[in-house]
């Protein structure tokens, strides 16, 4: 296995994109647009990690709280904006 690693010289680095955010998705779009005291609902079906959208907001520099809303039908994930 080490046999097949080699050493290359001259490679330039490519360029940092970002935290991803240059593919922006719907959501990182929708939490763009909130202002202080806005709140979204997120179907949990559709959240992986509640930490995952707390990271996405401090990349975007906001800060939010979350809370899980049962509708009776489906759990949502409300979040506000607080800053």
């Amino acid at each position: 296995m080490l046999e097949e690693i080699t050493i290359q010289k001259g490679i330039p680095i490519p360029e940092r994109t970002g935290l991803g955010l240059k593919v922006r998705s719907a959501l990182t779009l929708v939490m763009q647009k909130m202002e202080i005291g806005d709140c979204i609902d997120v179907p949990l079906s559709a959240v992986k990690q509640r930490g995952g959208l707390a990271t996405r907001a401090k990349t975007l520099s906001i800060k939010v709280t979350m809370r899980t809303i049962d509708n009776g039908q489906t759990k949502m994930l409300r979040v506000w904006r607080i800053k």
